[in-house]
């Protein structure tokens, strides 16, 4: 995450387009959900895509179940990415 964290201005808008200003406070449930995506974006020390990230990691499902689960965690993740670069911002 530190990777996320320190990465430049130059690659956030490398991301999608720049940084981004919160249009609400958020409470500690969005605080974590963000916390946990940003995770979600970083490879070792490289800030990924999630399309990356989450390839990088399939092969260790070894059961439907954990497949199922996998799955689950990515199309959270793509919501939340979704939320923070809304196109209305």
């Amino acid at each position: 995450m530190l990777a996320l964290v320190n990465a430049t201005e130059e690659s956030f808008r490398d991301l999608g387009g720049g940084l981004y200003e919160l249009d609400a406070e958020l409470d500690m449930e969005d605080m974590f959900e963000l916390l946990d995506y940003a995770d979600k974006r970083v490879l070792e020390e490289t800030v990924v895509s999630l399309d990356e990230r989450f390839a990088s990691s399939r092969f260790k499902c070894r059961t439907p179940e954990a497949r199922m689960n996998h799955q689950r965690r990515y199309e959270k993740a793509v919501r939340i990415e979704q939320d923070v670069f809304r196109s209305d911002q």
